[in-house]
């Protein structure tokens, strides 16, 4: 199809979306808090640092046990921040804040970063760009009946495919 379009005389697109499904990737929402006596400021920069810690924790573990997916040099596919409260209450608007206790319910996705390159390969060969995004296909489906469809509540999201099939429950 790339092959197609390149030769079409179309021109390139503007950005390339891929979006990955099982087995491409590892991905799980992690709940984590942060705790301090004295309030701190939640300054975006701190969030940041919080998830990225997370983040290597959560590789670090998958590697371990989803080493057919996963390589010893990964790709943060995802890191999307769907709540966060501050001292147990949700919030919006969580930065700038003083606050004893962070909680953050965050998604996040890695896949090989090998796996990664060789998509965008595809892509930079034949239109010599490289504005690609990555996304999941859970996340993406997510996206759509929470955001779009604005479903609310609980609801379970099922990606069947041919050889695997993936359930996100969402509460």
């Amino acid at each position: 199809v790339l092959a197609e379009l390149a030769a079409s005389g179309k021109g390139a697109p503007k950005t390339v979306h891929f979006i990955l499904a099982s087995p491409w990737y590892v991905s799980q929402t992690r709940v984590f808090r942060y705790t301090k006596e004295k309030p701190f400021v939640t300054s975006q920069d701190f969030v940041t640092k919080l998830v990225s810690k997370e983040i290597s924790e959560f590789e670090k573990i998958e590697f371990e046990k989803r080493r057919q997916v996963l390589a010893k040099e990964n790709s943060v596919i995802e890191a999307k921040n769907m709540q966060i409260k501050l001292i147990g209450y949700e919030t919006k608007e969580p930065y700038d804040k003083r606050a004893t206790e962070i909680e953050l319910s965050t998604f996040m996705s890695i896949s090989a970063k090998e796996t990664i390159n060789r998509f965008k390969a595809c892509v930079i060969n034949r239109f010599h760009h490289d504005e690609i995004d990555f996304h999941t296909f859970l996340f993406a489906g997510y996206y759509f009946i929470h955001d779009i469809l604005r479903a609310s509540g609980d609801f379970i999201l099922m990606d069947i495919n041919g050889e695997l099939t993936d359930v996100s429950v969402v509460r």
